[in-house]
């Protein structure tokens, strides 16, 4: 049943289409330039990016990882600001370069070790231990998706 959140209906409608043993990883970047300008441009007709183009992004990013790791089995998620540019924004695809792949990126975990293990867990076999599943920028300041 869509409930009118996009990225949630998905999640949603994957889970009750696929065995229950399915796991639901997703990572990104909290400012992420191209769908800012994307969400800016739907919602306000904004053809540029602007600080409050980027902290209505951030924002609702938050807002459905939290809704997401609450009501989706299996559900982890990945989040960071690494490569943070002057304008605030951060890279659209970091999973394909080496050097956003293996640097620690968020809480001295690199995105190809967070994908390793949670692969491994998969199927049973265990990788670098990390702590806190669930890899989120700055959770001092910002609302943990728990």
């Amino acid at each position: 049943m869509a409930r009118g959140d996009l990225v949630f209906d998905l999640f949603r409608y994957a889970q009750d289409n696929m065995p229950s043993h399915t796991r639901f990883l997703q990572s990104g970047s909290v400012w992420d330039e191209a769908l800012t300008l994307f969400m800016h441009n739907m919602n306000h007709g904004g053809e540029s990016i602007n600080e409050q183009a980027l902290q209505e992004y951030h924002n609702t990013l938050i807002e459905v990882v939290k809704k997401l790791k609450n009501e989706i089995t299996n559900y982890s998620y990945y989040l960071t600001d690494f490569g943070r540019k002057k304008d605030g924004t951060t890279p659209h695809v970091f999973s394909g370069s080496p050097k956003f792949l293996y640097n620690a990126m968020q809480d001295d975990v690199p995105l190809a070790d967070w994908s390793s293990y949670k692969l491994l867990c998969i199927y049973g076999y265990y990788a670098r231990f990390i702590a806190d599943e669930n890899i989120l920028v700055n959770p001092s300041r910002t609302p943990r998706a728990e």
